[in-house]
């Protein structure tokens, strides 16, 4: 076994590890955003709190003037049950999707893809690791 693509597969699994564990710690800080954010939620807009009242009161004006209460309280929805909300996020909510969890996406499922089909074939092909002779060619088509 060549040692330099060894250590390249002993480098390319400590980024997996490492983005297994920020991860982990971004799961971690979601959540706690996802329960500041619901606390104290009704699902109303006109429930919603300030800590400055006139500051509730101008925001709360510009939205009845521009008539948007529900658009606002839908949007509010998505971005508790999806993480984040878009246009598209909020089309797909009111027509039923389920968007449950839309927003989180992981690191270490990025460094696997890589791994396997990036940094595995290449290692192959340019290393020499493996397929000699007429099957030579094998690691080019991965």
């Amino acid at each position: 076994v060549n040692p330099t693509m060894s250590a390249v597969f002993y480098a390319l699994t400590a980024c997996f590890f490492a983005a297994r564990e920020a991860d982990r710690l971004w799961t971690l800080q979601t959540a706690v955003e996802a329960s500041q954010l619901q606390r104290g939620f009704s699902g109303r807009l006109e429930d919603a709190q300030s800590s400055v009242d006139s500051d509730r009161q101008n925001i709360l004006g510009e939205i009845r003037a521009r008539q948007q209460e529900a658009a606002v309280e839908h949007a509010i929805t998505v971005l508790i049950a999806a993480g984040m909300s878009t246009p598209d996020l909020r089309a797909a909510a009111s027509h039923g999707v389920d968007i449950s969890g839309a927003g989180w996406w992981c690191w270490a499922q990025i460094v696997v893809v890589g791994i396997v089909f990036v940094a595995h074939p290449l290692c192959h092909a340019i290393g020499g690791m493996s397929c000699d002779g007429l099957w030579g060619f094998v690691p080019w088509l991965k």
